[in-house]
This record gives C-alpha cells, sequence and structure tokens, in this order.
C-alpha cells in the first residue's frame, strides 16, 4: 500500500489542490479483462490512493465519499480518479 499511497500523493501535489471543498470522488475503473468485478474489492484497493490525496491536501480523507464506477476493459487496466468540488 506504501506504492499506491505514494503514487496518489504525488497525483494530487501535482493537479493541485482543490479551491473548494471536496464533495465526492469517483472512480473509474478499466480492467485488463472483461472478467466480473466486485465494487467493495476495487474500492478498497485505492484505499491507498485516497490516503494519499488526502495527506497530499491536508484533509480528512472522511471528507470523500467515494464511488466506483467499472468501464470498459483496456490493455493493462487502469484507474481514473474525478474529484468533484462543491
Amino acid at each position: 500500500m506504501k506504492k499506491t499511497r505514494h503514487d496518489g500523493f504525488w497525483a494530487a501535489q501535482s493537479a493541485g489542490r482543490p479551491v473548494e471543498p471536496v464533495s465526492g470522488i469517483l472512480l473509474t475503473f478499466y480492467p485488463p479483462t472483461a472478467h466480473d468485478r466486485d465494487r467493495d474489492n476495487l474500492l478498497a484497493s485505492c484505499k491507498g490512493y485516497l490516503d494519499g490525496i488526502a495527506q497530499a491536501w491536508g484533509i480528512n480523507d472522511s471528507v470523500f465519499d467515494p464511488r466506483v464506477q467499472i468501464g470498459e476493459p483496456i490493455k493493462g487496466g487502469k484507474i481514473v480518479v474525478t474529484i468533484h468540488e462543491q
């Protein structure tokens, strides 16, 4: 989890801190294969990223209200994090 927290931290640092309070986070998963995915496990796999984002912005991650969305499979897979401000 250290790597995901580190990655989340530096991605949030480079994106800059939101001007408005964060009202929600959308996690869009693009899996590497078409196998069924468990949304609870997908969200849990992002804990490190969310912790790193919160740390970078100096906020408590309890303000996050993450939603999970599953996109079409793509080679290698990826996760896109979209921050919603109030």
